[in-house]
């Protein structure tokens, strides 16, 4: 279980990395922006979000049985 939460972690570093470089690769104080170049880097860290989400409520949900 202690790898699966590790998984989890680097996960989730990877996506505040993602956003992080959609956030900075628009330029300067232009913030978030959908732009057909990076609309695969959203769909990306959506997926990845979701599947972080799903993972941690079957990992509390399977805590709970126990």
């Amino acid at each position: 279980m202690k790898i699966y939460g590790r998984v989890q972690l680097i996960a989730g570093i990877n996506l505040i990395a993602y956003l992080a470089a959609l956030y900075f690769s628009t330029g300067v104080h232009t913030g978030f922006k959908l732009d057909d170049n990076q609309l695969i880097g959203y769909m990306a860290c959506g997926v990845l979000l979701s599947l972080l989400g799903i993972s941690l409520a079957v990992k509390t949900m399977a805590k709970r049985k126990v």
